[in-house]
């Protein structure tokens, strides 16, 4: 059967382009040289996709072989040693991963655009649901290679059920059970979805009995249900988590929470929730880092709102957007009140949930306007949130410069250590994956042996005991190493070395001196 694109309707016909020209980015992205690639991947993928080689060929959770690890949002993981069992080569793997992670992004689009219908024509729907597919700041996410996307395609196909459970007055307790299925799945997906889970819950645990809400025996059901059924796709990770190593918390967050708490100064939520969470994702969605710009896409959104009243759907999509915005402002508060080392993949969930607000307010003032004037006011708007970041901020830059430093100069500082040496690194994902000697991961984000070191401040301590001599990395994390440690260990500087052209990204070649062969 062929597919007449002159018969097709305006929305089939944009959906067709839409697929189309995401389908040759797909391919463009997925066919690049390695270095292209470096650009864009973050280091945090390279951990994933060493762990996930391990798993597959040995079934251990380690990074570097020997020591074990829980520091990965297991959702991702799983999918990625799959992956590993089935693609023979590192580089093949790694363009598995992009291509995995780029379908997802598509099927969270897809997701997006099924919510939004709830509220808007289906054209507008479409339109909002490509606008973010193909934003130049919600595809670096992608590219990033970590765990975003999944979290917020799981994310939101959770906001979908639970706004469905909403449509029908007698909520039945199979709904709840797949509803809590798709809530354990994104926690596994992400584990700061526990927020997600637990403001899905909430309202899910009251009725509406004569103009009031109040718990009954009936909503307590639904929640023990759906949050039963979490568990149960939850458990399994616990189980295994406490079996590789003997705790339930994650290494990585428990480093993080630990460097921010050594900090000489620590945040104030008024101080950090704006720069360092609210800013970054409106300029994103914009296709700029200017805060001014993200100031202009937030009084978009409330302009948008004021003049969306109207609308008889105006009412419903008011409650959604509050509910998205709660869960963005108090994730953001738990970032940057508990962690350090923000990345901006910690961004993607809240960046999807602001644009299906902002963009769907601009939407709804569309359909409200009463005049030529306001239509074409608010389908500037559109035109700026949707197309303009397109046109702005395609993907010149790269986002991680330094990973091409990082993949030039590791070989040669690794060349330079003697054979059989065990060489520590904290930005270990690249040197790892790429090479064939034994690094030790010293940050550990996916070492737990060395947690415990950190904890007491004695790293020192860890690389004397595990014959480590030589350290290879940058010096901001060596220096924040050194706070951590006992015995003031005394360390020569061997080499330092950077990729031609780019002097900026120096990593250098320390050696402890007196530590045992």
């Amino acid at each position: 059967m062929k597919f007449d694109v002159s018969k097709a309707s305006p929305e089939a016909r944009l959906f067709f382009l839409c697929a189309i020209a995401y389908a040759a980015i797909v391919l463009f992205v997925i066919s690049r040289p390695l270095i292209w690639l470096l650009g864009y991947v973050a280091d945090d993928a390279f951990y994933y996709l060493q762990v996930a080689r391990h798993l597959a060929e040995s079934g251990r959770s380690t990074f570097d072989g020997v020591n074990p690890t829980n520091g990965y949002h297991p959702g991702w993981m799983l999918i990625l040693t799959v992956a590993a069992k089935l693609v023979p080569t590192r580089i093949l793997l790694l363009r598995a991963m992009l291509l995995i992670t780029l379908i997802i992004h598509a099927l969270g689009a897809g997701i997006m655009k099924k919510i939004l219908e709830r509220y808007l024509r289906p054209m507008l729907a479409l339109v909002i649901a490509a606008g973010w597919l193909f934003n130049p700041f919600a595809l670096r996410l992608a590219l990033c290679g970590t765990e975003g996307p999944l979290a917020t395609c799981m994310a939101l196909l959770a906001v979908l059920l639970a706004l469905r459970l909403s449509d029908t007055g007698a909520v039945s307790l199979r709904r709840c059970a797949v509803l809590g299925l798709v809530l354990g799945a994104a926690v596994l997906s992400r584990t700061d979805q526990l927020l997600l889970a637990f403001l899905v819950l909430l309202p899910l645990g009251l009725e509406r009995l004569a103009g009031r809400f109040s718990v009954t025996g009936t909503s307590l059901k639904r929640v023990a249900v759906a949050a039963g059924c979490a568990a149960v796709v939850v458990a399994p990770w616990l189980l295994f988590s406490y079996l590789s190593v003997g705790t339930l918390q994650q290494d990585s967050g428990v480093m993080k929470q630990l460097w921010l708490a050594h900090q000489d100064t620590r945040r104030s939520l008024p101080d950090g929730l704006l720069p360092m969470w609210l800013a970054p994702v409106f300029g994103g969605l914009s296709g700029s880092s200017d805060p001014l710009d993200a100031m202009g896409v937030a009084l978009m959104g409330l302009f948008a709102a004021f003049a969306a009243r109207s609308r008889q759907t105006w009412e419903p999509f008011r409650a959604l957007s509050l509910w998205l915005l709660a869960y963005v402002l108090t994730l953001g508060a738990i970032y940057v009140w508990r962690f350090s080392d923000l990345q901006i993949w910690h961004w993607t969930t809240s960046a999807a949930a602001c644009w299906i607000v902002v963009c769907g307010f601009a939407a709804l003032a569309w359909e409200a306007a009463d005049s030529r004037v306001r239509r074409w006011t608010f389908a500037a708007v559109l035109f700026y949130l949707a197309a303009l970041p397109i046109l702005r901020a395609p993907l010149r830059e790269p986002s991680y410069v330094w990973q091409r430093a990082t993949f030039y100069c590791a070989p040669r500082l690794q060349r330079m250590v003697p054979e059989g040496e065990p060489i520590g690194c904290f930005n270990a994902g690249i040197p790892t994956y790429f090479s064939r000697r034994h690094l030790v991961n010293l940050d550990g984000l996916v070492n737990h042996s060395i947690v415990p070191y950190w904890k007491r401040g004695e790293v020192d301590a860890y690389l004397r005991q595990n014959g480590i001599r030589y350290i290879a990395d940058e010096s901001h994390a060596f220096d924040r190493m050194m706070t951590f440690c006992r015995d003031n260990p005394r360390f020569t500087q061997v080499a330092v070395i950077s990729e031609p052209g780019r002097a900026k990204y120096l990593r250098r070649l320390w050696r402890l001196e007196n530590a045992p062969r």
